[in-house]
């Protein structure tokens, strides 16, 4: 009897990042395969960490499976982005872990309510350079 959570096609597919793909357990990043790596992201609650709405901003904090080090340093598979800031400002910060990630989101967050999306546009420039 075939098990129904299991996919023969993408079980028989392998790739380069095979190693590289992650679902989470309790918060933590536990390895799997592609196939688990896909059923698993099909859920919302698999993959968004926080979100938090700030007037036309919003800080999304999500978990994205994969190990976008490459094996190169310390693993990256939690993403912070915001959206709606005006011009050309796309900032996203990659974390490790799921506590990371909660702490600069919620660091991103009181940013904006007390010192505005300016003070964080003006951080960002300077960091990047711009």
């Amino acid at each position: 009897m075939t098990d129904p959570e299991k996919n023969p096609i993408t079980e028989e597919i392998h790739t380069a990042i095979d190693d590289h793909f992650y679902k989470l357990v309790d918060h933590e990043p536990v390895r799997c395969n592609l196939d688990e790596y896909a059923r698993n992201m099909q859920r919302e609650s698999s993959r968004i960490v926080r979100q938090s709405r700030i007037n036309e901003c919003l800080v999304s904090t999500i978990f994205t499976g994969i190990d976008y080090s490459f094996g190169i340093g310390e693993k990256r598979l939690f993403e912070t982005m915001i959206f709606g800031m005006e011009g050309d400002i796309h900032p996203k910060w990659q974390h490790a872990t799921w506590n990371e990630s909660v702490e600069k989101h919620d660091q991103i967050v009181k940013m904006i309510e007390s010192e505005g999306i300016d003070a964080l546009k003006q951080q960002i420039r300077e960091k990047t350079g711009e």
